[in-house]
Order: structure tokens, then sequence, then C-alpha cells
């Protein structure tokens, strides 16, 4: 069972520090003026550990507005990470952001393929990365895997076997596991084998108990193959601009201008209704027991 956890930002690992941010609604939920708070944070790990915490700072517009920098030492790889953040008031909010091997494609991209979302006006870069990352939740829902690396954490049931089937194919590294709470060490979570979503010991058995275990670990590919940037690109810009169809939503089929009535492609669970899209995906679904 996958640990609930929904990402309000997404940041790519690599780049050296990274700026959080959090805003406060007022009454209405517009922005709030906090220009005459102060504020502090504290930054958690996946687990709850306490991994930065300091003074946030609050904008000088009304725009509700507080931020902080990542120390560069927490953004050398995939990770959850959840912000506390405490106004001066008492005013408390939380913040959730997943920090991600890299994208499915850059702004650039976006904007340089043909038929594209070349026009800044029509599609401003807030766009884009909301599109992107709708874009690329479906597809490694679809698929069954992701195609750039990420962090998970994974609630497990003990089988009383000498293998666990994780959540994720194309595990990467396994980080941690804890036993009933209590964290093996470094030893014993190197001694683990990783076979693609299985981990495996070589010697004894996963003792058995319900949610027993919980392990951490990076998973996915290094990047998407390079077909999928077409697939990526058309359901981005697809899949979030519906005046881009002149079908209307919801119709099962359709009448051509010479008469001629033909039935639609239906979104599924595991389709988008894009033939091209659905076909790339198809290419590289990742099939892995435990799954589906």
């Amino acid at each position: 069972m996958i640990e609930t956890f929904v990402a309000q930002s997404r940041h790519v690992v690599g780049a050296g520090p990274l700026t959080l941010e959090v805003f406060w609604p007022d009454s209405d939920g517009e922005p709030a003026d906090i220009t005459t708070n102060t504020a502090t944070y504290s930054v958690a790990d996946a687990d709850g550990t306490e991994l930065q915490s300091g003074s946030a700072s609050v904008d000088l517009t009304a725009v509700g507005r507080a931020t902080l920098a990542l120390n560069a030492s927490l953004t050398t790889r995939p990770r959850w990470l959840t912000v506390t953040w405490t106004r001066d008031d008492g005013a408390v909010r939380t913040s959730t952001h997943e920090l991600v091997g890299g994208v499915y494609f850059t702004l650039g991209q976006a904007r340089a393929e043909e038929g594209g979302m070349h026009n800044p006006t029509t599609y401003p870069d807030e766009f884009i990365r909301r599109a992107r990352d709708a874009a690329e939740r479906e597809c490694e829902e679809i698929c069954e895997v992701a195609f750039v690396p990420r962090f998970a954490r994974v609630r497990l049931d003990g089988t009383g076997r000498d293998e666990l089937v994780t959540d994720h194919p194309r595990i990467r590294q396994l980080l941690s596991i804890t036993e009933d709470g209590v964290a093996w060490s470094a030893d014993e979570v190197a001694a683990v084998i990783v076979e693609d979503a299985i981990l495996r010991l070589d010697s004894g058995y996963w003792t058995p108990g319900r949610g027993r275990f919980v392990a951490e670990y990076l998973h996915g590919w290094d990047r998407p193959p390079a077909d999928m940037l077409t697939a990526h690109l058309r359901r981005a810009k697809y899949g979030l601009d519906a005046t881009e169809s002149k079908v209307p939503v919801g119709a099962f089929s359709t009448v051509l201008p010479g008469g001629q009535q033909i039935t639609l492609q239906r979104p599924e669970a595991k389709r988008t209704g894009d033939q091209t899209v659905d076909a790339i995906y198809a290419r590289h679904s990742d099939d892995t027991p435990g799954f589906g």
C-alpha cells in the first residue's frame, strides 16, 4: 500500500538550492495580506523526521506568500517533503512537495513542437506546468511505471516467504526498511536483493503480518523513451485544453460533413481515448507481478 502523499508542487533535483512556497488565503479564499506578519517553518521527510527549520521570507506585497530556501543537501535525490509554516499570530499552513529526477518534457520542447503550445498568451508557462504534471500522473497510472526517477514509501504485508512484491516496478535503490516501526540497519538494507519490483532475502523470510514493513525506495526509468515525447505533448495540450476539440464533451459519436457517422474513441481507466497516445503507452506499459 502506497503511503498517502499528494504533492502540491514538483521540483527537479540536481540543480542546487530550491525555493519552496506556501500561500495563505483570506476568508474568501483569495491571497491574504500577511505583510505585517513573520513566519517560521519546519521541513519534514516522508517519515516525519525534521530536516530543516528556520525563519520564512514573507512577501512585501499582499499576495499571501511565504518562502524558504531548501538546503542543497536535501536536493540530491527524489523525496517527499512536508513543510509546516507557522505565522507569529498562530496561523498554520502545511504544504507538500515532491522532488523528482526529471520531467517528461521541458517548456522549450512544448513551445517548439509543431502544432504545440508555442503561443505564450494561449499557453502561459503555468498552464504548461500544470498540463505536464497532469499528463505525467495519467501516464504513470496507465503504464504502471514512472518514466523519470521518483521516490516512494510503501507499507507491505509480511509474507512468511523470502520475497515481497512492492507497488512499483524498476526499483532503482532501496533506501530504508522499518519492521514494526524499528529501522533496519544499513547493512541489513544493503543485503536485500532488489529484482525489479521484488525485494528478496538471501536467507530468512519476511515475518508474516499485515502492514508490518515500510519500505522507502527510488524507482522508475532514467528518462522517457524518445517516442513518449509525442504522447506526452499531445496529452498535455489536448488533455487540458478542451477548446481544441470541436466534439461535444461526452459524445459517443459524431457526424462528418459528408453525413458519415463515426464512433469515437472513449477514455477508460487504462486508456486516454487518443489512439496515438494509447498505442505508445501500450508499447511501454510495465506489466509486473502484483500489478493490475
